[in-house]
């Protein structure tokens, strides 16, 4: 009887299991398609530890944008308890071929990149409080950062709902980050998060090739 009985209750959670994957996978699929379709993408469903994927053409390459959820634990006031915490992680990367993108990196203030970047004469400052409290940019280029970072770009990039971002942009190869705080995919406001993050990443690339 044990027996049968652990058996039927590893077929439940067996089944409870693909139908939470399926309606995941679907809440998907209905997230990115209406996406896809906009940039004329290639959508790429989840893979393990890979998250959803997809290739927006962009100057004769592919665009890749990743969106991968991580879950940790938090410490609370009280030190025998911890909180669960998940947030929404957007990557975009770009290879080139041949390009001659200008140099330049954007980064989350900590305490450790201030001691990195105390003594950087690259370090640039925009002039905008909030922003540089937040965010360290280096290059070697002042105007530039000007060109990337106007006022609207920096009021997105400090909005409440962004708990990090992070860019590199180096020759032949873009690289962009941002750690959305927790939200369903199925959330309205999904869809425009995603789309707000492509168009940054389009925009510091059109900027940076002016």
């Amino acid at each position: 009887m044990n027996a049968i009985l652990i058996v039927l209750i590893s077929i439940l959670i067996l089944v409870v299991v693909y139908l939470v994957k399926k309606t995941g996978a679907q809440t998907r699929l209905e997230l990115f398609t209406p996406i896809a379709k906009k940039y004329n993408a290639e959508y790429q469903p989840e893979e393990i530890l890979q998250g959803d994927h997809l290739f927006v053409p962009y100057r004769d390459n592919d665009l890749v944008i990743k969106l991968r959820t991580r879950q940790y634990t938090k410490p609370t006031e009280d030190p025998d308890h911890t909180r669960n915490v998940r947030v929404r992680i957007l990557t975009a990367e770009l290879e080139l071929d041949k390009a001659h993108l200008p140099l330049i990196s954007l980064a989350t203030d900590s305490f450790f990149k201030k001691i990195v970047s105390f003594d950087n004469e690259d370090r640039v400052h925009t002039g905008d409080e909030t922003f540089d409290k937040r965010y360290v940019i280096e290059s070697a280029d002042p105007d530039l950062v000007k060109k990337l970072f106007p006022e609207e770009t920096r009021k997105k990039l400090t909005a409440k709902h962004i708990n990090s971002a992070s860019f590199l942009m180096n020759e032949d190869h873009f690289n962009m980050e941002v750690v959305l705080a927790d939200i369903e995919l199925s959330h309205p406001d999904m869809s425009k998060r995603i789309e707000e993050f492509i168009d940054l990443a389009i925009f510091f690339l059109e900027r940076a090739w002016q």
